[in-house]
């Protein structure tokens, strides 16, 4: 499953303790995060962007890898609570990566994002430790609901 019932209006969104966000031309309703540290692993930087911006906007530390060498690098040097991962990475498989992480001292909460999903990709991505799994473009008002809710999962 695609997680598709966590996709609610933004009128549904707001309430106490939530910030709308005018980020990349689209409104995005989410409650104020505690300090995150989030990797963007993403070829595109038009893609990588605006959800940068979303976090950096609610006060995360967001770093961005073009590829799975620097989000390697990365992952290694810095312990992450969220990696926003691509399936479709230049120099290797987004699933590839997916299972390398597995060898971290902690796992992050992982969403990772295809160009054209599957319900058998889906179920590989899960069984590697992905928490989530989405659709490009990423919907940013649907992405701060799966961050809010992996947040909450964790913290209890």
């Amino acid at each position: 499953m695609w997680d598709a019932g966590l996709r609610p209006s933004l009128s549904q969104a707001r309430g106490p303790g939530v910030r709308t966000r005018k980020t990349g031309g689209a409104r995005v309703s989410m409650d104020v995060l505690p300090p995150a540290r989030i990797l963007v692993a993403d070829a595109q930087a038009a893609d990588r962007a605006p959800i940068v911006e979303l976090f950096r906007a609610q006060g995360c530390t967001v770093e961005e890898a073009p590829d799975t060498a620097r989000a390697w690098a990365l992952l290694q040097s810095h312990p992450f609570d969220l990696v926003i991962l691509d399936a479709r990475l230049p120099d290797a498989n987004g699933l590839e990566l997916l299972r390398q992480m597995r060898r971290l001292d902690s796992l992050p909460v992982v969403v990772l994002v295809f160009d054209r999903p599957s319900p058998a990709l889906e179920k590989l991505a899960h069984s590697l430790g992905a928490a989530f799994c989405d659709r490009k473009p990423v919907d940013l008002e649907r992405l701060a609901k799966l961050v809010q809710r992996s947040r909450g999962e964790h913290s209890q």
